[in-house]
């Protein structure tokens, strides 16, 4: 690990922030030295403090800690498809600066109120990667958080930039390159059906999909089918160079696509044997969290409802409550009768609080389950904190570090545990462990804490069901 580097990154962060080294030192409590000898690679931020940081400037942890690698390409391969040359890039990650033109959370649409004119965005970006001034890059930067946004802007070097740029952090990726030539419009017309348009390339992106996602032969499928949605880029060059890229992954050897006359949706045949994988089954998305044998653990990968754990406060456990009912009723009925064949009824043993000695149970025989707080920290990251109790005690207003006495647990895997809804917002979701009491589920936080003194059973939270699925 590079302390020099991620100390310059911290300190270019903190810059970009607004903070300067003694703003920051009084917000965190601690003494400017402290922060300086971070800045110059002369030590690092303890795990806790790694956490606050992130919280208070809104990254991830692993931005801290990744410095930002920019303008790095290399070529993999090219194919080319009756005279329509594809380049196939590897893409180190990158910053984009520009202005959003569509976004309706920042009541830029439909009349761009708030937005800054091309001529202001091309001139008012710091330290820009890209060689053509007059280019426009267009990212359709599609997350949780920002449901839908066009940046205008281009690739950088600096974090830091004036009001009204916004920076966007891209991780690494392939992507598929593919010029805008008379070449590319007919063999998008051939193959989709659609021609050039008068002011924009969107097509070509169909074209890509069509021939790298739909196509079983493919090597790669669109990184669109992953949480993180679409991020598709156009340049338009007054030159004349005008091209489009698609970010894309390497297929699984096992993975099948179906053909599909629709291109912004990638449609999973068969399971891909890789963990952390995205699939479609029956009315929701899941994720892969375990193969073992011929059986794919997977978890809804948003919050599917907001439900009770049980109707109300009574002691209760996994195999009395409301919810373990519902799920295995009602829930387990929205599949179809082939789709239920394949979920695997399997043996739930109880999982105890731990900390509290709270006694989980018995066994239950379910179709349908939510993940006890030994399994989410087993699949969402294990800092070593759970087995030895070094859990953190609300005081005040804060949480404090109480080895031995926690009452939550917060690592650097609370943003991996966030859970959201279909539209992005977070919720706080259930665990089938006991809580402090018999009456008490754990829960875990809209910031990922893991809450082992837990909720009150008939308080609602987010519900994300787990199921065994036979391959």
């Amino acid at each position: 690990m590079d302390t020099k580097k991620i100390g310059k990154n911290i300190a270019t962060i903190r810059k970009n922030k607004g903070y300067t080294q003694e703003s920051l030192s009084e917000k965190l409590n601690i003494s400017s030295q402290a922060i300086s000898k971070w800045e110059t690679g002369a030590g690092l931020p303890e795990t806790s403090m790694l956490i606050t940081l992130a919280k208070l400037w809104d990254i991830s942890i692993d931005s801290i800690l990744r410095p930002i690698i920019t303008g790095i390409e290399k070529v993999i391969k090219t194919v080319v498809i009756e005279d329509v040359e594809f380049t196939i890039i590897e893409k180190e990650r990158a910053l984009y600066a520009g202005a959003y033109d569509i976004a309706p959370d920042l009541n830029c649409e439909p009349n761009f109120e708030g937005c800054l004119s091309d001529h202001e965005v091309f001139n008012t970006i710091k330290d820009s990667l890209t060689p053509d001034r007059n280019l426009v890059l267009s990212i359709d930067y599609a997350t949780n958080e920002r449901p839908r946004a066009m940046l205008r802007g281009q690739e950088t070097s600096n974090y830091e930039q004036p009001a009204g740029i916004h920076v966007i952090e891209a991780d690494p990726t392939i992507l598929i390159k593919v010029q805008a030539t008379n070449a590319a419009w007919a063999l998008t017309k051939k193959l989709t059906g659609e021609g050039k348009p008068t002011w924009h390339m969107a097509p070509l992106f169909g074209l890509i999909r069509h021939i790298f996602c739909d196509s079983e032969k493919s090597e790669y499928e669109f990184n669109g089918c992953k949480q993180n949605g679409n991020e598709e880029i156009e340049i338009y060059g007054f030159n004349g160079n005008n091209y489009v890229t698609v970010p894309v992954i390497k297929r699984s050897k096992n993975s099948l696509v179906t053909t599909t006359a629709q291109k912004n949706i990638c449609k999973t045949k068969k399971l891909p044997p890789e963990k952390g994988s995205i699939i479609k089954f029956g009315n929701y998305n899941w994720r892969v969290l375990d193969i073992q044998g011929n059986k794919a653990l997977l978890l809804s990968e948003h919050i599917t409802e907001i439900r009770r754990y049980h109707y109300t406060k009574f002691n209760t456990t996994w195999a009395k409550c409301e919810l373990h009912y519902y799920l295995n009723s009602e829930f387990y009925d929205t599949f179809s009768k082939a789709e239920k064949a394949q979920i695997a009824e399997t043996e739930i043993t109880p999982d105890d609080n731990t900390w509290y000695n709270k006694d989980g149970g018995t066994s239950t025989y379910d179709h349908i389950f939510i993940l006890s707080a030994e399994q989410i920290i087993k699949y969402f990251g294990d800092s070593g904190d759970f087995a030895k109790r070094n859990g953190w005690t609300w005081s005040g207003n804060k949480f404090e570090m109480k080895d031995g006495k926690g009452q939550a647990l917060l690592d650097q895997y609370n943003e991996k545990r966030i859970a959201t809804n279909s539209n992005g917002e977070k919720f706080e979701w259930w665990a089938r462990t006991p809580g402090r009491e018999n009456f008490f589920a754990v829960g875990i936080g809209t910031d990922g804490i893991l809450l082992f003194t837990g909720h009150r059973v008939n308080y609602e939270k987010g519900v994300r069901p787990a199921l065994w699925l036979k391959l």
